[in-house]
């Protein structure tokens, strides 16, 4: 009894090894915030455009995960740094437009922190 079992274990947890990253859900909330770091460091260090891709695509990559988490509060931040990157561009309209994102995300959870720090 014990052995199937086990098996059973063994083989689900085998499947969703296989599945899971197929369906993009084997991403974690620590994968986000790796991607996150590792995007304020480039967005620091922007002394070349290509570092500030880079920045845009992790920040893309860290809110794809936020929102597969429904994490708003992750979301709403990642928008706001976000806002930054386009600021540190130049790219004022851009800047505007994820601040607002960053703005209305906030307001959905009541995040009083977030809306100060936006505005």
């Amino acid at each position: 009894m014990r052995a199937k079992r086990y098996f059973r274990a063994v083989l689900l947890l085998s499947v969703a090894l296989i599945v899971l990253p197929c369906l993009g859900l084997a991403e974690t909330k620590e994968d986000a915030d790796r991607l996150l770091k590792e995007a304020k460091s480039l967005q620091k260090g922007a002394v070349y455009e290509e570092n500030l891709e880079r920045a845009f695509q992790k920040y893309e990559e860290a809110l794809g995960i936020f929102k597969q988490l429904g994490d708003l509060h992750a979301m709403a931040s990642v928008y706001n740094m976000q806002g930054n990157a386009y600021r540190t561009r130049d790219d004022l309209q851009k800047a505007v437009d994820y601040y607002g994102k960053a703005l209305e995300t906030a307001q959905q959870v009541g995040d009083v922190r977030r809306l100060d720090q936006t505005l």
